[in-house]
């Protein structure tokens, strides 16, 4: 069980920053990351804050998952995964 923890706390932590490099060079300086009920631009925020904090929330509880197997830091770390997507999302 430690080694199947192991292995997914790892892919999300690497899935994690391979999203944060890829919008690092494709995305804008200034990323909306809140899209209004009409579809406007919410707020934003500058690249290295949109990028930064879902992928360092993904990372340090991928590890913390990986470290004891707590599901609940599995979750926050998904959480920090589908933030980089969604940003994504709100910018392409």
């Amino acid at each position: 069980m430690k080694n199947k923890n192991l292995l997914i706390g790892i892919l999300l932590a690497a899935l994690a920053c391979a999203l944060a490099v890829a919008g690092w060079t494709l995305l804008p300086d200034t990323l909306a990351v809140q899209i209004t009920a009409a579809g406007q631009t919410g707020n934003t925020l500058p690249k290295f804050a949109a990028l930064g904090l879902p992928t360092l929330l993904a990372v340090i509880f991928s590890f913390l998952y990986a470290k004891n197997g707590n599901t609940k830091n599995l979750a926050v770390a998904v959480v920090g995964v589908a933030l980089l997507v969604l940003t994504f999302v709100f910018n392409l």
